[in-house]
Order: C-alpha cells, then structure tokens, then sequence
C-alpha cells in the first residue's frame, strides 16, 4: 500500500476518471502499447480503494479486477517501470491466481500513471502467456506511454472545466433572457395598471363635469376649467409613460436633459445621491444610439439601488469622436458577486454589445468602482 494513500486516493477521485465511457483517445494508446511490447494483453487501468478499473485493453473481456491480486497494486508502489520476466519465480506472484490459473500470467511490465501533483493513480501495463525479453527501449516506451496517459488527464480536466464554464454561461445568458422578459411583463402591467385606474378615473370625472355643465350653465365655467386641468394632467402622465418605452421622441428634449430628469426621478427614491457631468461637442447622437445610452444608465442606477450601495454616484458622459459613458461609486465588492446581480450586469453587457460598444470595470485600492463604456456615435457606425 502506498504511504501517501489517502491523498493518492483523492487525487484519483479529483480526475473525475473512473467508470467513465470508452474514448478513442485512450483506446489509441493502447493500441500504441501493443505495437510497443508485442503483448497479447495491454491496458490502461486506475486504481481505487479495492479495485482495479480498466479504461482501455486489449486481449482481456473484463472492465475491472481485485486490487489484492493486481500486479499493478505493485507498479503503483514506485516511479520506475516495473518488469517481471517470469511471474512463476517472482515471491510477489508465484501464488497468484492469475499466474496459477486463468490468464496464466509469464511476463508483465507496467508503468505508473503519474497524475500531474506527483501521485501514482493507476498504470499502462502489458502481459503475455508466454516469457518475453524486454528491452530498455521497450521500457522508455511504455513510460512514454504512460506520460502521455497524464496529459490526456489533464486534457479531460481543461475540457470538463470549459464545458462546466459554458454551461454556467448558457444558463445565465438564459437567465438573463428570463429575466429581461419579467421585467418587460411586469412594466406592461404596471403600465396597464396605471391605464385603468388613472386613465379611466379622469376621463369619468371629465365626462362627469361636462355632463353637470351641459345642464347648470352657472357652473360651467368652473367646471370646465377642472375638466381642462385633469385633462392635462392626463397628457402629462401619457408623456411620462411614453418616455418609460421611448425616452427621447421629441426633437425638442435633449439626451442630456433626459438624463438629468432620469437622476431627479432617481434621487427621490435611492439611497445615494447621483451626479452628472455632461461634455458634448457638435457631433449628432442618432436616436436609437440616444435611447440605449438612457437605457443602460438606468439599468446600471438600479443595479446600484439593488447593491446598497453608500456614498454618491458620479456620471461623466463624454459626446465627441465616439460616447464614453464612466460611472464612478464605492463598492468593494464584484459587480456579479451576487447571482441576480450577475444577470442584471449581464442584461447591461448584452446590451453593449449588441451595439458594437466595450467596456471595462475596476476595483481601485480604495475601493471605488469604476463602469466605463464606449460605443459609436450612431448604428451607421455600428455597421462599420
């Protein structure tokens, strides 16, 4: 039994090796290691606890055997590649029931399988019915073998890990779906909400203070003037609700002056307070470029609400060759160090990238964050 037993054990389990399908790959090697030695049996096997598990073989129709009579559970006891020229006079396995009966083992050579933190997991190995001469090159091939077993392990793990990693990345990308279809849903509902109980309860009383005008003219005046101011009201709310799905539709309003009616409406409700610097030079936002620029600054103010964020919030917005949007704020922590954060910020990475935009996030010493985006002047430069 190997001294470092326990850990050997951990290590073999960490290569997630055991009991796993068929692979060309392997098969290969083994085909390798036939050429190599000439045996009529050749594998590639790990050994666990009480076993010993075949990957790969040739000339045997078992997937596994006891380690306590393994001639491998001795390879796997040092570095050097391990030949038995004749098992019948070696002490270790002259009794055993392999050499004695069944495959009737003579000759056996195997090399350790040596996992890349230095433990012996399992081995290549080669056996025959009948006596061979194995020569030095031989054994040079079969630890090169062997070696080569080692780095498809290591092969397997990067390719376990990217593949656990795009899954991971798929089911946030799906989560970041799902969840800009709720937020879509929910808006619509609150939107039809809004609809019904304002809509409908001004345009009653409207139609209620006409009706009682039509029939005491003395009251009229009055209550045409109540009928004027609800009605206005009412088109100030349409306003308000249009700029929720297209902030910037009149040519009169400004980017700026959205963004700065954005941070107000902001301010009554967040915990922090919120800055803007505007820099703009003569150079024209087209309005699709304007909207997803109102759009990401308001996801990201949200994601900040949802942080709990302390201390103000600086935004600089830069119009010239290209728009630099940089938002400054205290918070130590990564922006997706939480799970619902990290699809809220994927929601806003998704959409700077849709517009042909970068960006780029760091953390200062001090612990002040920095969100900066780039993207082009208008989608004719998104095309470029």
């Amino acid at each position: 039994m190997p001294w470092n037993e326990a850990q050997r054990l951990a290590e073999l389990d960490a290569c997630q090796i055991l009991d796993t399908p068929v692979e060309t790959s392997f098969n290969e090697l083994t085909e390798l290691l036939s050429l190599v030695t000439g045996c009529s049996h050749v594998a590639i096997s790990f050994i666990d606890n009480n076993r010993q598990w075949l990957k790969a073989s040739i000339g045997l129709n078992v997937e596994e055997c006891p380690r306590d009579i393994s001639f491998c559970s001795h390879t796997i006891l040092d570095r050097q590649v391990m030949v038995v020229p004749d098992a019948r006079v070696d002490e270790r396995f002259a009794d055993n029931p392999m050499v004695t009966d069944g495959l009737r083992i003579r000759f056996y050579a195997g090399a350790p399988i040596v996992s890349a933190n230095g433990y012996n997991i399992g081995t290549v190995c080669a056996f025959d019915t009948e006596l061979k001469n194995f020569t030095p090159d031989q054994e040079r091939a079969i630890a090169i073998i062997a070696g080569q077993v080692t780095r498809l392990l290591e092969l397997r793990l990067r390719n376990l890990a990217i593949r656990e990693k795009a899954e991971q990345l798929i089911d946030i990308e799906r989560s970041t779906l799902q969840f800009a279809l709720q937020q879509q849903e929910i808006e619509r509902k609150a939107i039809g909400v809004e609809l019904h109980e304002n809509f409908a309860q001004v345009l009653a009383a409207s139609l209620m203070y006409l009706s009682v005008a039509m029939e005491e003219k003395e009251l009229a005046p009055p209550l045409l003037l109540k009928t004027r101011t609800a009605l206005e009201d009412l088109l100030q709310e349409m306003r308000r609700l249009s700029r929720t799905y297209n902030p910037i539709s009149l040519p009169a309003v400004t980017l700026e002056e959205v963004l700065r009616e954005l941070i107000v409406q902001f301010a009554k409700k967040a915990p922090f307070d919120v800055e803007l610097d505007w820099e703009e030079s003569p150079a024209m936002l087209s309005d699709e470029t304007a909207i997803n620029l109102y759009r990401i600054l308001a996801q990201y103010l949200v994601l900040l609400e949802k942080r709990e964020i302390n201390g103000p919030v600086h935004i600089r917005v830069q119009v010239d060759q290209d728009i630099q949007l940089v938002l400054l704020h205290s918070d130590q922590r990564p922006l997706d160090s939480d799970r619902q954060h990290q699809i809220s910020l994927n929601a806003i990475i998704t959409r700077i990238r849709l517009l042909h935009g970068q960006y780029e996030i760091n953390i200062s010493p001090s612990g002040t964050t920095s969100f900066m985006v780039t993207m082009p002047l208008s989608a004719k430069e998104m095309m470029r």
